[in-house]
C-alpha cells in the first residue's frame, strides 16, 4: 500500500467481507501513528473519499484493501 494507491474500504469485523456499500478513495500521505493507551504504533493512511464532499479521513491500513 502506498500513496496514489485506490482503495477500498473494508470492516475486519466482518471476516474481510467487502462492505454492501462500495466507499473508494485515493489515499494522500501515509504515517506512523502511537496510541498513548495502549502504547503500540500503527500505520494510518489519509484517504480522500470518491464522494459527493471528497472527505478526507485517517484510518489505519487495517481498514483498506489496494484494488
Amino acid at each position: 500500500m502506498k500513496v496514489g494507491d485506490l482503495v477500498q474500504y473494508v470492516d475486519p469485523s466482518s471476516g474481510g467481507s467487502t462492505m454492501p456499500i462500495v466507499l473508494l478513495g485515493v489515499i494522500l500521505e501515509m504515517k506512523v501513528k502511537k496510541s498513548m493507551i495502549s502504547k503500540t504504533s500503527a500505520v494510518h493512511a489519509k484517504v480522500q473519499w470518491s464522494n459527493h464532499k471528497n472527505q478526507c479521513n485517517w484510518l489505519t491500513t487495517d481498514y483498506l484493501e489496494v484494488i
